[in-house]
Order: C-alpha cells, then sequence, then structure tokens
C-alpha cells in the first residue's frame, strides 16, 4: 500500500476510482496538469510561428510544432505519471495519427 493512503476505512468506489486516476504514483498528489514542459513550449512557439510568417516558412514551423506535439503526446503516453495523464498522450497520439492521414489524403 503506498504512503499516501490513510490506513483504516475503505475508500468509496469513487474515490478509489478518483486515486487509481489522478494521483501520481511518484508521491501520491493529484496531478491533472503541469506547468508546460519544453515539448509543449516548442509547440506553441511554432505554432504562433506557423500562422504569422509567410506559407513556405509556415509549413517549416508547422512540421515543428506537430513533432514536439508527437515528442509530448509520446512522453506522457509511456512515461505519464498517472492513467489520466497516459490516456492524454494516448489521445494526443491517435488525434497526431488521424491529422497525418487526412494530410496525406488532401
Amino acid at each position: 500500500m503506498s504512503s499516501f493512503r490513510r490506513s483504516g476505512s475503505p475508500r468509496p468506489p469513487a474515490r478509489r476510482t478518483f486515486d487509481w486516476m489522478f494521483r501520481s504514483r511518484v508521491d501520491g498528489r493529484v496531478v491533472m496538469g503541469q506547468a508546460p514542459n519544453l515539448a509543449i513550449l516548442i509547440f506553441t512557439g511554432a505554432l504562433i510561428l506557423a500562422f504569422v510568417l509567410p506559407p513556405r516558412a509556415a509549413v517549416v514551423f508547422g512540421v515543428i510544432a506537430y513533432g514536439s506535439l508527437a515528442w509530448w503526446a509520446y512522453d506522457e503516453l509511456f512515461f505519464g505519471v498517472n492513467p489520466f495523464r497516459r490516456m492524454l498522450g494516448a489521445a494526443a497520439v491517435v488525434g497526431l495519427a488521424a491529422a497525418a492521414v487526412a494530410a496525406i489524403r488532401a
């Protein structure tokens, strides 16, 4: 049993589910979001530049933006601190794959 859980009376099912889904496996804190990491900062900056620069440069920064988003999604999927973060990474991977398929078909 983890150190963040109190011993004693059993927790209700909804509380157990919440704890399983959102508590960090590292330190027991509830983690739904965090300060932006390097991948998200690169994504945001590149996406902004893709919208304000001429079309030829926008393509380059668009590739950088989606590459950094893929990096973030991979990191969350395999190294997320709880199931919620891992599912968030999985959803981003699926969304990126769908966007890539749509771009190829267009």
